[in-house]
């Protein structure tokens, strides 16, 4: 588990998209959803997230091949 201090609920998924949302709204019922979290911290947890993710995936799983 880790945890990244400054950062929302949606950072990073997919990765490498725009950190700037830290909200949404629901396509149907139109109620807000906040996500919380900075632009800074979300972008920074993001890269981090992901660049841990694929490295368990490949300790896990070995090289694409």
């Amino acid at each position: 588990h880790v945890s990244y201090q400054g950062a929302g609920h949606l950072f990073g998924m997919p990765p490498y998209l725009p950190a700037t949302v830290t909200k949404a709204r629901h396509p149907h019922t139109g109620a807000v959803y906040l996500a919380g979290g900075n632009p800074k911290d979300n972008a920074f947890a993001a890269a981090d997230s992901w660049a841990r993710i694929l490295r368990f995936l490949e300790e896990s799983f070995g090289q694409p091949g």
